[in-house]
């Protein structure tokens, strides 16, 4: 088995959301660590039929097992090792991978669960399509309400009420 560092109803909402999306283009993780939700984003990804190969997980190191490698490559997740904040800067729409992805057209559904969730909220968030979903796990532990206002962006909550029932810490946005 693999590891799971979330609790169980995180699972839940994170599938209410990605099945609730009417257009759904791309899944990006941010923070892959030992690769349960990035199993779960797969199956999600499988379900929608997002294509091949749209479903991203990046981590500044490889936590997981071989096994769990395999299991993410079966099921069409592909896995870079990589500092997502590094060097970010003027290069964004200069052939940074996830950055072209998050671009592409159509909205897409986006977790924040790294290390610095504030500075990946803050990078990320006005590259995204309306209609995209971005979720922080961690919520009122290391992100709250103020860290998710951003000037010039609008967002709304997606199910508030859910956010910390049985301790889950997942809070989403929709931007409209």
């Amino acid at each position: 088995g693999v590891r799971m560092a979330h609790n169980f109803y995180v699972y839940h909402l994170l599938s209410k959301n990605i099945l609730s999306m009417p257009v759904l283009k791309n899944i990006v993780e941010l923070g892959t660590g030992e690769g349960a939700i990035s199993i779960m984003l797969g199956l999600l990804g499988q379900v929608r039929k997002v294509s091949p190969r749209m479903v991203y997980t990046f981590d500044i190191k490889k936590w997981h097992s071989f096994e769990t490698s395999c299991l993410l490559n079966c099921l069409g997740v592909k896995f870079e090792c990589r500092d997502v904040l590094n060097g970010f800067g003027e290069e964004k729409r200069n052939g940074d991978e996830l950055v072209k992805h998050i671009l592409s057209e159509g909205p897409i559904y986006l977790l924040c669960d790294n290390g610095n969730k504030k500075q990946e909220f803050k990078t990320y968030v006005p590259f995204l399509k309306l209609g995209s979903l971005i979720s922080i796990h961690d919520y009122g532990q290391e992100f709250t309400d103020a860290d998710a206002i951003i000037e010039g962006i609008k967002l709304e909550p997606v199910e508030k009420e859910e956010w910390t029932k049985y301790n889950c810490q997942f809070a989403t946005w929709r931007v409209i």
